[in-house]
């Protein structure tokens, strides 16, 4: 960690050095759920201070150093400069900004005051929008995560260490909430490794400083109010949560059955989730385009480090070939496929009564699934699942955290992206298998139980 100023540099060039720094990823993550084996009770004062200390630790020394293997950080630091420059980032694209910028420097003349201030944003930090993946592209970041970057910027405008700091008062925030829950349920607080400690939370944020945790307030908020039935005010959070990343939405009709049987409290649920979530993607809406070019991008095309996704677009590739189908494309009969299957899951998760632990079990299942049937099955978007894991873990998918290093090496030589999903497929099916013979065993005795009465 402290040698990452050099790394930064050094890693893309050198696949020696990057199999050894996956390698100890991958040690590192082992010797983490040996921890999580081994302190799942409740921590005593002194046990328990070491852990936050320890977490804390580990995410202050990354807070200076630059980012290892990641570049999409300089899109953040462009959205929020852009936007203390007063202008829209879902309208004007980083490379729209770089040409005006060019064109203003050349001593040139912009009629158009909003492209004039994005020029003026882009010439302040020229290193930097060189660096931006996918510049033709608008941002396709929800306001929520717009304002906490364009917050940083206020503090320092592109300075990546105050971007981590205010990640850091954000996560911060997201481990007091997972140990309000862990208290509301009765849960051990040892459980609080599973975040705190992951290996892959604190490379996520702190090094490569991605910004999924700027959501987990929110949706942690969302389910700390579900817990304790307050289901309209836990509806509200949900949707910030939603204006902060789009994929909590989904699990809106879980929170919503939470809510009881009640027809009138669900639909009074969904009003003000609608109004709740309105409110939180206004300014993206009321933009020009709405920032609609990069999501139909990304959701048609985007696609990396996916497993049953692959074996998907492998079938429908051999049923197509290199031809449409029913004027649909074999890429789209797949991600046709992938929200068929969630869907269909989603469904059979809400049999069923939804008590305050069981709310929280199928919305990490439900999580899980979204991660497992996603075209994207980045390193940093595992961690959407690791807020719920912590309250009730689920082992075979704690074990991602070990292979998911693999993805640095981008399926390289080719088949290594299969180390990373089939050994978690696989202890997904055998703890499926425990949990069917566990539920059965204990239906029989009570069924004997009955029977001796």
């Amino acid at each position: 960690m402290l040698n990452s100023w050099r790394l930064s540099a050094v890693l893309p060039k050198n696949g020696s050095l990057l199999h050894i720094y996956v390698e100890f990823q991958i040690a590192l993550a082992g010797l983490w759920l040996t921890c999580v084996y081994f302190t799942r009770t409740e921590l005593s004062r002194f046990m328990f201070l070491f852990v936050m200390l320890t977490g804390l630790l580990c995410r202050i020394i990354l807070i200076p150093a630059p980012p290892v293997l990641s570049t999409d950080f300089n899109r953040y630091l462009w959205d929020g400069a852009l936007i203390c420059h007063g202008e829209s980032p879902w309208s004007i694209s980083p490379q729209t900004a770089i040409r005006a910028g060019d064109a203003l420097a050349s001593g040139g003349q912009i009629v158009n005051s909003a492209l004039r201030s994005a020029g003026r944003a882009a010439n302040e930090s020229p290193a930097i929008m060189g660096r931006i993946n996918h510049a033709n592209l608008p941002t396709i970041y929800p306001p929520v995560s717009e304002a906490t970057f364009a917050f940083a910027a206020l503090i320092a405008p592109f300075s990546i260490a105050t971007l981590k700091a205010v990640y850091l008062a954000i996560d911060c925030t997201t481990v007091l909430l997972l140990l309000a829950i862990l208290k509301r349920l009765r849960q051990p607080s040892g459980l609080i490794i599973i975040y705190w400690w992951n290996p892959i939370v604190i490379n996520s944020f702190f090094n490569q400083a991605h910004m999924d945790l700027i959501a987990f307030p929110f949706l942690l908020l969302a389910v700390l109010l579900a817990v304790g039935w307050r289901t309209r005010s836990s509806l509200g959070a949900l949707a910030l949560a939603g204006g902060a990343k789009f994929w909590p939405v989904v699990l809106l009709p879980l929170f919503l059955k939470s809510a009881g049987p009640s027809w009138w409290r669900r639909l009074a649920g969904i009003g003000v989730f609608a109004v709740c979530l309105t409110a939180a993607l206004l300014p993206m809406l009321l933009s020009r385009h709405a920032g609609t070019h990069s999501l139909l991008a990304y959701g048609r095309y985007w696609h990396e480090n996916d497993g049953l996704f692959r074996l998907e677009s492998l079938f429908w590739h051999g049923i197509c070939g290199g031809n449409d189908w029913l004027g649909l494309s074999a890429g789209l009969w797949a991600r046709l496929t992938t929200a068929g299957l969630f869907c269909l899951f989603a469904s059979w998760l809400l049999r069923g009564p939804l008590e305050a632990k069981a709310l929280v079990r199928k919305s990490g299942i439900l999580i899980g699934a979204l991660f497992l049937l996603s075209p994207t099955q980045f390193p940093w978007y595992y961690t959407w699942t690791l807020a719920f894991l912590t309250i009730v873990p689920t082992w075979s998918l704690l074990a991602y955290s070990i292979t998911l290093p693999l993805y640095q090496l981008h399926n390289t030589p080719p088949g290594t992206v299969w180390l990373e999903h089939l050994p978690v497929f696989a202890a997904i099916a055998v703890e499926y298998w425990w949990w069917r013979r566990k539920a059965w065993g204990d239906k029989q005795t009570s069924v004997a139980a009955a029977d001796g009465d």
